[in-house]
């Protein structure tokens, strides 16, 4: 029987990835090309969005577990989100005066800063992330039994959609090794077992064959039964910031919502904060929205 405990902070493996490929993508930039410029802003404006949004949810419902039981655990980590808000607007100024350089050495120039500011976030942020996965974890842990820390993101999933859940699993899925996988649909079929269904067919012509084959032995889906067979696949149209092409324009919910709803809308990430693969645990909550024409 596996002793490994409930755990979040799955979804720090797309943060890394998204920053790792941005810094890369910048790298690689020809800050004297306008059209370069304006991708590499646009690119920033989804990193941003996806971090805020990561963050806000961190603060507020992870965090709030430890406040509950007068931990202070997690002051560092706060301190640290909020120093973000000044770094994303340097960041963007940077590229504002890239852009109105019409001198094609100061912008080279002006690119290369740029890219060493992105490489100290990016390194900055893993140190970060692993804080959060060797300080924080632990103290909840500690403080909490596995059932009562799979209830901080159950309200996410009773808000979310299945066409919503389809189109996370395809942005997580990729970066999630099968253990990460299992306990991310384990939890699903647990805490939303009729959207489940909805989703696992949206999603399992994505998985190998005999990775499929498992989960469908381990979760006992039973592919033959008529209810299972009339349900419709969840609707993909779905599209996240970050995932913009060029000359795409989507509104995000982070953009569009209340401040009442920004946390339900904006912690997609945090749905990946899931248990190991033998735990029913909840996850969290996204801002994915539909193509704007």
């Amino acid at each position: 029987m596996s002793t490994a405990r409930y755990r979040v902070y799955r979804e720090h493996k797309l943060v890394t990835y998204m920053l790792s490929d941005y810094q890369r993508t910048v790298g690689k930039a020809d800050f004297r090309d306008n059209k370069v410029v304006a991708d590499i802003k646009k690119q920033l404006d989804g990193i941003i969005s996806l971090m805020k949004g990561h963050a806000e949810h961190e603060d507020k419902r992870i965090h709030q577990f430890l406040r509950d039981r007068s931990d202070v655990s997690h002051m560092h980590i706060e301190e640290d989100h909020k120093s973000h808000d000044q770094l994303f607007s340097d960041l963007t100024k940077q590229l504002d005066s890239i852009e109105s350089s019409s001198d094609s050495d100061q912008r080279e120039n002006l690119g290369y800063h740029f890219y060493l500011a992105v490489r100290r976030f990016e390194g900055e942020n893993l140190l970060h992330l692993h804080e959060e996965e060797t300080v924080i974890m632990p103290a909840l842990q500690a403080l909490y039994t596995d059932a009562e820390l799979r209830t901080i993101d159950a309200p996410n999933y009773e808000e979310m959609t299945a066409e919503q859940m389809v189109h996370m699993f395809k942005a997580l899925f990729q970066h999630f090794n099968p253990q990460d996988r299992r306990a991310f649909l384990t939890d699903i079929q647990y805490l939303q077992p009729t959207k489940f269904i909805q989703a696992w067919k949206g999603i399992e012509g994505d998985i190998k064959e005999e990775e499929r084959n498992e989960l469908i032995s381990l979760l006992h889906i039973n592919v033959n039964d008529t209810d299972y067979q009339a349900v419709k696949p969840a609707d993909q149209n779905l599209r996240y910031a970050w995932e913009a092409g060029e000359g795409e324009a989507i509104q995000t919910t982070y953009e569009k919502d209340s401040k009442k709803n920004l946390q339900s809308k904006l912690t997609f990430l945090n749905t990946a904060s899931q248990s190991s693969s033998t735990s029913n645990a909840p996850a969290m909550d996204q801002s994915p929205t539909r193509r704007i024409p």
